[in-house]
């Protein structure tokens, strides 16, 4: 899905980079500060000496420059703190490999079991790119395509966003919901039979709360917002793309060697990519954007 404004107003990337910026331009400032103090200008280089310099020249104006500096450095380095560990969580590239490698050790279990095929999908999608925001109510059509009954459905969610209840068309059960790894289970009371299909529906929010370390979300903005359902939609199944690829990686953390490409034998994979889906999207934006999404467009 994406949205494409003619103006371009300037993006959201700039607030995050330019706090960032001043708060090390604060440190600068007072480390400015603590050399212009301490700097020698004659032969003497011992630290007695220079904290005796120090001492002469801590004038007024310069109490006040380092005062100054303190306090950018607390009040900035406390915004910057607030919006990156309290707002968000504070992520690192070694804290995103060990998630997922607890995501494969934890339920790769489950990578082959039966679970239903996906052949339809309704979406209700309101964007909003002024607030930088956007709403998706989503409806599933699945089949099970396999030869067994299937009892349970597991459900993979985007962490990026916010994935309401799953609802189903017939009773069933949750029994496992970890947010953290985005992964669910839900118990059908009466399994899935070869042939039969069943509906489920969900409500998608991406919302962002401020920044992250890593910058600010460029999703949904005002000067051309895309992104893309298959990240943020809720998945059927065990997600092997979250698993860590690299060879030496898996080595490091013990994980089984994973071929780089899928045999063409692996029927699975090939179930995952056979046939072909009903797409319906109702796309709504703010005034003056112009909405894309697959498919032919009906009306607007």
């Amino acid at each position: 899905m994406s949205v494409d404004h003619p103006d371009h107003p300037p993006s959201p990337a700039g607030g995050p980079w330019l706090w960032f910026k001043l708060y090390w331009a604060a440190w600068a400032l007072l480390l400015a500060v603590v050399a212009k103090l301490l700097w020698v200008r004659g032969r003497e280089r011992g630290p007695g000496w220079r904290l005796q310099l120090a001492r002469r020249r801590f004038t007024r104006p310069a109490a006040g420059a380092a005062a100054a500096a303190l306090a950018l450095i607390l009040a900035l380095g406390g915004f910057v703190f607030y919006n990156t560990n309290v707002l968000n969580e504070y992520e690192t590239a070694a804290g995103w490999t060990a998630e997922r490698v607890a995501y494969e050790r934890r339920y790769s279990r489950f990578a082959g079991i039966p679970q239903p095929r996906l052949t339809g999908v309704g979406l209700h999608v309101e964007i909003h790119p002024s607030r930088g925001t956007a709403e998706i109510r989503g409806s599933y059509r699945v089949v099970n395509a396999t030869a067994a009954a299937i009892d349970s459905i597991h459900v993979a969610a985007d962490r990026d966003v916010e994935t309401g209840a799953i609802r189903f068309d017939r009773p069933a059960t949750r029994v496992l919901a970890d947010a953290k790894l985005g992964y669910g289970i839900y118990v059908l009371a009466r399994p899935l039979q070869p042939g039969d299909s069943l509906g489920l529906a969900f409500d998608v929010r991406f919302r962002p709360r401020g920044f992250t370390n890593g910058g600010a979300d460029p999703s949904v903005v005002a000067n051309g917002t895309f992104f893309e359902p298959p990240k943020w939609l809720p998945a059927i199944g065990y997600q092997s793309a979250r698993e860590i690829s690299g060879a030496g990686q898996r080595r490091a953390y013990g994980l089984p060697p994973r071929p780089a490409f899928r045999p063409l034998t692996d029927t699975p994979a090939l179930r995952e990519v056979d046939g072909r889906i009903a797409f319906e999207a109702v796309v709504g934006t703010d005034d003056g954007q112009l909405a894309l999404a697959p498919g032919a467009l009906r009306r607007t």
